[in-house]
């Protein structure tokens, strides 16, 4: 919680971050979903590394 108080007193503007935030959690329930999709360990893995990849580039 301290954390995102920080992020936002760094970039000032309350909305954007939030907003990152919703577009995040959005992106990785579709990303589950394909999971579903694709089936079995491979989906997973699949979803794992994309996942991992859009965090890396939105922090």
């Amino acid at each position: 919680m301290q954390l995102w108080i920080h992020v936002n007193k760094v970039h000032g503007d309350l909305r954007n971050v939030r907003m990152r935030r919703i577009f995040l959690l959005l992106f990785l329930s579709i990303l589950v979903m394909l999971t579903f999709v694709w089936g079995g360990q491979e989906g997973l893995n699949v979803t794992w590394i994309m996942a991992t990849a859009i965090i890396e580039c939105i922090t």
